[in-house]
């Protein structure tokens, strides 16, 4: 009767890489990676000029709204009345500064006016 035990040797089968099967193993395993890190870089660099956008897109509305106000026209104010946040802030702070802006230039109109007047004017 056979022995139905088997010894080390014949039982498992022993792995006989070559070297050039570990080569084009790390090869394809570095393809691999590099096809996996270019779309990762593409796909990140997509996020970010979405969320880029959206976070800068109040701030060039901002910016212009403030280019639409002339020196003609200082009566137009930046609407920021539900924000609380910098970009409100910052369209008050502006308003404020409009504000400041509409008051100069129109006791700078009565200077004038009543200048030109005054020297109009003989004296008496």
């Amino acid at each position: 009767m056979e022995s139905d035990t088997l010894t080390a040797s014949e039982s498992i089968p022993k792995a006989e890489l070559s070297a050039s099967a570990v080569t084009e193993a790390k090869k394809k395993f570095d393809t691999a990676n590099m096809i996996i890190l270019a779309i990762v870089s593409v796909l990140g660099m997509g996020l970010v000029y979405l969320f880029a956008g959206r976070s800068l897109r109040p701030i060039h509305n901002l910016s212009h709204m403030i280019s639409a106000i002339t020196d003609d026209d200082l009566r137009k104010r930046i609407p920021y009345e539900n924000r609380n946040d910098e970009v409100g802030q910052l369209g008050q702070s502006f308003n404020i500064m409009l504000d400041r802006l509409e008051k100069s230039f129109s006791q700078q109109k009565r200077f004038f006016a009543n200048a030109a007047h005054e020297l109009k004017t003989p004296f008496i």
